[in-house]
């Protein structure tokens, strides 16, 4: 019955693919505020940590195949595409400088060879885009066959166990053995243990995601705050995505929310400067979002937002906020600190462990009542095979006793 079984298994398993898209997607940081993304097997490119796609979003390019990084340039290089079908014939080349963002390509290869970038930055130094959690992931195929070869040994189990319920109800002697072994006892606990230890992991995820910090903390009145990453918090609308802290010209140099203030009638907020990293001055900021930057807590920025109609002041200076007459009439002030986000390996954790487990019973306990019918047939047939030997066995005995 073993054999039986992992044949049916490794059949059946071929048809696990569909739990497996997002588990090799991935974001690999590559440094300067850039990252590679995966988000299939075709869509694979480089783009800003949190701004615009800058290579692989055009629809005849395929998945980045190499990168090369220097101080000023990242090089890319990509396959291209049929539809959703890897074209490996033709091949897109893109040149990114850091400081603008600006991007040259698609191009051939001779013309990625000819651009002056790449001639001053010879010889390139190439390299493969990889999943930085290729390690674990290599464990989950292994995991999931194991999981559900174990499941449809449980479900085998369950029908077994039904079939010999229902023989006792018609039979007055069952084959089976008459005192537990050691294998007996050991086998219980295997099994016992690999339902119980899986569902006991299981739900402490459920519960540790449940009780972890949210991102998004409701203060009311419509509005939130939004901590998605250390660094990196703002005030938002209850619903929808539009950052209430303005953004205006040199005011760019505005960073992540450190305290807040939520009135009957307003909410008050103070904001840390930036100190950007890409080696640009501050007179290059207008309307640049998405450049490496680490807070910079010499310098505040103060909003004042009205609940009635969502209009909002700012940023403006502490002398300026302090002579506005909502923040005197709403005095003393209450600053809170925004929520502190939990960890991405936290998150990552113990949601890996609640979409695998889901996909193991899904998938499992689908596909194992559709073998329970044909599993129950030769649980059957092995039932009767041994009820017929018992029952040639008593013969046996009640003829020896006759003698």
């Amino acid at each position: 019955m073993t054999k039986q079984l992992i044949v049916a298994t490794v059949l059946l398993i071929t048809t696990s693919s569909c739990f497996a898209s997002g588990w090799n997607d991935y974001q690999l940081d590559i440094g300067d505020g850039y990252r590679i993304y995966r988000c299939n097997s075709i869509e694979i490119g480089i783009s800003r940590v949190r701004g615009n796609i800058l290579t692989g979003d055009k629809s005849q390019v395929g998945p980045l195949q190499k990168y090369a990084i220097t101080d000023d340039h990242i090089f890319a290089w990509h396959y291209g595409r049929s539809g959703w079908d890897i074209d490996q014939t033709k091949e897109y080349w893109f040149v990114i400088e850091k400081i603008t963002d600006n991007v040259i390509g698609p191009v051939s290869r001779e013309q990625f060879n000819e651009l002056p970038e790449v001639i001053a930055g010879d010889p390139i130094d190439w390299q493969s885009p990889e999943n930085p959690q290729a390690g674990l992931l290599a464990l989950v195929p292994l995991g999931f066959l194991a999981a559900v070869i174990f499941i449809f040994y449980v479900v085998y189990q369950i029908c077994y166990v039904s079939i010999d319920f229902i023989g006792r109800l018609f039979y007055e002697y069952l084959p089976g053995p008459e005192t537990k072994t050691v294998g007996t006892i050991i086998k219980r606990i295997v099994i016992a243990a690999g339902i119980l230890i899986p569902l006991v992991v299981f739900m402490t995820a459920m519960i540790v995601e449940a009780n972890l910090p949210t991102a998004d903390l409701h203060i009311g009145d419509g509005f939130r705050v939004y901590t998605p990453e250390k660094n990196y918090s703002m005030l938002l609308p209850a619903a929808g995505y539009h950052n209430t802290s303005s953004g205006r010209g040199r005011w760019d140099l505005a960073g992540p929310l450190q305290q807040y203030v939520s009135t009957d009638k307003y909410v008050f907020t103070k904001r840390c400067g930036k100190r950007f990293l890409d080696g640009r001055g501050q007179g290059e900021v207008s309307f640049v979002y998405n450049r490496p930057y680490e807070p910079d807590l010499s310098m505040e920025f103060f909003h004042v937002y009205l609940k009635d109609d969502k209009k909002s002041f700012g940023p403006i200076y502490r002398e300026d906020f302090e002579a506005r007459p909502e923040v005197k009439a709403s005095q003393p002030l209450n600053w809170l600190d925004p929520p502190e986000p939990a960890s991405e390996l936290l998150w990552g954790v113990t949601g890996g462990i609640q979409f695998f487990g889901t996909g193991v019973i899904v998938f499992a306990f689908f596909y194992g009542w559709i073998i329970a019918i044909p599993m129950g047939l030769i649980a059957l047939v092995r039932w009767c095979v041994k009820k017929k030997r018992f029952e040639e066995s008593m013969q046996v005995v009640v003829e020896a006793k006759d003698d």
